[in-house]
């Protein structure tokens, strides 16, 4: 049985909720990968293979 109270379960919560999610989002969203509607470039401006390089790394890092 796990001996993590509330009030430690919810802190360690919040610092990979801020630490973790949110960065791993902000990384994600500074590469401009737009929708094909609106990137006419986008099977030869690299955008596509950052975002999947980005999420792909951030998924190992989760090691699950």
């Amino acid at each position: 049985m796990c001996s993590m109270d509330q009030d430690q379960t919810l802190e360690f919560v919040e610092g990979l909720w801020e630490d973790w999610y949110v960065a791993g989002l902000k990384d994600f969203i500074r590469i401009p990968n737009l929708s094909i509607l609106y990137d006419p470039d986008y099977q030869t401006n690299g955008l596509l293979e950052q975002a999947m390089e980005c999420v792909d790394e951030y998924a190992n890092r989760l090691d699950i």
